[in-house]
Formats: structure tokens, C-alpha cells, sequence
């Protein structure tokens, strides 16, 4: 099917141009008809052409043919410029969505009617800019979308505070800190008591109401440049910055009371027994890795359970 004026009128590259006659590079142009789901474009194969949609619509995907769409292509767009130029191949996807006619010219096509029609020209540097553009847009969407779901995977379902996996990165930047800057920091690890009982006693929703309730309790008792994080299943461990242990010592006495007369309601208001935590607490010292400061807290948070629960125990420098 050979190109009309008409057509000529809905390609971008061409549509502000008044002619009075098809350029002579079209006359022998010819528009192909698109089935969905045929690939016109991957970066398997070397393109040496560029093409123009007329109706219809395309879709491009990454990473492969059935991976997620990133964007679809309009008619009066074009598809293949890119690669045309710079003499690679195409860096993603390009398949037909729904049934589309496209014209098709060849590189050296293009090239003649850029040289012949300053206008043309004009047009596509404007089309490769906002193309440029377009892409740039896409990869900063990318990269935002990519760090809040970084940031998801550090947060724990349940309460919404930092899980396991930031605690592990928190705790090695800490060790850093100290070992370059002598920047110490003391780690409270804690535990809720008779955990067990309580969810045999009032159910298992009750028993995540009081693991919602506690990591409340603990975020909002701490300073804005401390850390609260669940170290796994009934166990949530603290970072105090900047803090020794004498200091950590009154922390951890506000928290232990702020947790016993925190009030835990159902969500249709039933009230629940408040809870208890035992505390364990030890300060970064020379010599010390990650693991043994949580060893030694933990050593100490069982011997505040030892020592009848509801309480603290902390590992004094030596």
C-alpha cells in the first residue's frame, strides 16, 4: 500500500509541513499492515530503518518480549530512530499491541530527505529530544520506584518498623563508624516476656496486636537518631548512637515502664493484658565485630530473664 498525503499528514516528522506534492523520497514508500504481537523491532537483530506508525498502537519491553511493558507508542510516533543513528541495535522491544499499519523507510531514506528539507531535519532533532528526554524521565522513575521498593523490603510487615535485614546493614555501618571514627553506640536487645503463654492464652492475632502495640511503644520512646528494629519473631533490638551504657541504662528503665502501661486493644476495642519485655544491653568496644555485641547483649537479655524478666541487664566495659 503505497503512502498519501493524508498519511504523510499523520506522522509527527512530517505533520507541520505544508507540501504541495509527496517528497520524491516517499514515492515508492510502502505501508505494511501489523498483527498483534509481531516484534518489529529487538535487540537481537541490527535495524536500518526507521518506522512510522499510522494507526494502531506498539508496545516496548525491556527486558524480553513478555516482560513488563514500559511504555506504549502512539500513532504519528515513531520507533527505531535511536539505534538508526547511532548504528546499534535496538536497545529494547518493540512489538504491535493492536493491528497497526506502519510505514517503514530505510536508513538511507531518511538520510536523503533530512539533506533535502531543513525542516525535516529540524524535526527529528525534535523528535530525538524529547525521545532523550522521555527515556531519562523513565529511568529516574525507575530508579525512585527501585528505592522505595528497597526500602519496603526493610521494613517488617507486621509492626512497620526497620526488620532484620536493616538491622544487619545498620549495625555494620555502626561498627564502621566506630572503628574510624571511635563513634560508639550501645545495642539494646529485647525480648517480650512469656511471649508464648500469651498467644495460647488470647490467640495469635492477639499476640501480633502486642507486637504492633510494643514496636509503637519502643519507636516513640527513643530519640529521633536512635533505631528500633524486630530482630525476628518476639525479639526487637535498638540502636542507641552516641550513647554508653550508664546512659543506655535510663533509656531502657523509660522503656521497660513505657511497655508495661502501654494499653493493647483489638481493632474492634477489645482490651488485651498488657505485656513485659527483658532487656539486654552492651556497648561497642575495641575489638568487637557485630556479632559479638549482639552475642553479648543476648547473653545479658537472658540474664534479665534469669533474674525474673521485666527488667534489664547490661555487660559493663571491662
Amino acid at each position: 500500500m503505497a503512502i498519501s498525503m493524508d498519511d504523510l499528514k499523520k506522522i509527527d516528522l512530517f505533520g507541520d509541513i505544508e507540501f504541495e506534492q509527496l517528497p520524491r523520497e516517499l514515492e515508492e514508500a510502502r505501508i505494511k499492515e501489523f498483527s498483534p504481537g509481531e516484534v518489529i523491532l529487538s535487540p537481537e537483530k541490527e535495524n536500518r530503518s526507521i518506522y512510522f506508525l499510522l494507526s494502531g498502537q506498539l508496545a516496548v519491553h525491556l527486558e524480553r518480549p513478555d516482560s513488563q511493558m514500559l511504555r506504549t507508542i502512539e500513532p504519528g510516533d515513531c520507533v527505531g530512530e535511536l539505534s538508526l543513528i547511532e548504528e546499534i541495535n535496538p536497545s529494547a522491544y518493540v512489538l504491535v499491541r493492536k493491528s497497526s499499519r506502519l510505514l517503514k523507510l530505510s536508513n538511507e531514506t531518511l538520510w536523503e530527505m533530512v539533506f533535502d528539507d531543513g525542516r525535516i531535519a529540524k524535526n527529528l532533532l525534535s523528535a530525538i529530544s524529547k525521545r532523550l528526554l522521555l527515556n531519562t524521565q523513565l529511568i529516574l522513575q525507575e530508579k525512585v520506584q527501585s528505592k522505595k521498593l528497597e526500602q519496603f523490603a526493610m521494613v517488617d510487615g507486621l509492626t512497620g518498623i526497620y526488620n532484620r535485614r536493616w538491622f544487619d546493614k545498620a549495625m555494620s555501618r555502626h561498627s564502621n563508624r566506630y572503628q574510624h571514627c571511635q563513634e560508639t553506640f550501645t545495642l539494646c536487645m529485647v525480648d517480650v516476656d512469656h511471649f508464648k503463654h500469651y498467644n495460647d492464652e488470647y490467640g495469635h492475632q492477639a499476640g501480633d496486636v502486642a507486637l504492633a502495640t510494643l514496636a509503637k511503644v519502643l519507636s516513640e520512646s527513643v530519640r529521633p537518631t536512635d533505631f528500633v528494629a524486630r530482630y525476628g519473631g518476639e525479639e526487637f533490638a535498638v540502636i542507641l548512637p552516641g550513647t554508653g551504657v550508664t546512659d543506655a541504662e535510663i533509656v531502657a528503665t523509660r522503656l521497660c515502664s513505657a511497655v508495661k502501661q502501654a494499653g493493647i486493644v483489638m481493632s474492634d476495642g477489645t482490651p488485651l493484658p498488657s505485656i513485659t519485655i527483658s532487656m539486654g544491653l552492651a556497648q561497642m568496644c575495641p575489638g568487637y565485630t557485630p556479632t559479638n555485641l549482639i552475642e553479648a547483649a543476648d547473653k545479658e537479655l537472658y540474664r534479665a530473664k534469669e533474674g525474673g524478666r521485666d527488667r534489664f541487664c547490661t555487660c559493663h566495659l571491662k
